[in-house]
C-alpha cells in the first residue's frame, strides 16, 4: 500500500472521523459505501490516544490542561475518544496545510 497523501484523507467538520479514499477495485465490483470510515484507523487513533494519556494528563502543555478539565467531568473512556478525536483534526490539518507539529505551551 502507498503512503496516504492529504487529498486521500477526507475531514468533515462535525463527523465522527476520518474517511480515507480507496482506489476503485478492478477485478471486482465494488461492495457497500466507501464512505464508512476507516475502522482501523479510527481504531488506531483510539489506540494512540490511550497510550498517550497518562502522559499528557501530567503535560503543562495547553493539551493537559484540556484533557485535565475534560477527565474532571467525563469518563475516561469519553475523554480518550475525544482526544482521538482531537488528535485526528490535528492531523488532518497538519496534512492540509503541510505543516509540522509544534506544541504550544501554556502561557505563565
Amino acid at each position: 500500500m502507498s503512503a496516504l497523501s492529504p487529498a486521500d484523507v477526507i475531514w468533515r467538520p462535525g463527523s465522527a472521523s476520518f474517511r480515507v479514499r480507496s482506489p476503485p477495485a478492478d477485478d471486482h465490483a465494488s461492495s457497500g459505501s466507501r464512505n464508512a470510515g476507516s475502522k482501523y484507523l479510527r481504531k488506531m487513533l483510539i489506540q494512540g490516544a490511550r497510550a498517550a494519556m497518562p502522559t499528557l494528563r501530567k503535560s503543562e502543555m495547553r493539551i493537559g490542561q484540556w484533557l485535565r478539565g475534560l477527565l474532571a467531568r467525563a469518563h475516561s473512556n469519553t475523554a480518550v475518544v475525544a482526544l482521538a478525536a482531537k488528535m485526528a483534526r490535528t492531523v488532518w490539518a497538519l496534512l492540509r496545510h503541510e505543516r509540522v507539529y509544534e506544541p504550544a505551551a501554556v502561557a505563565a
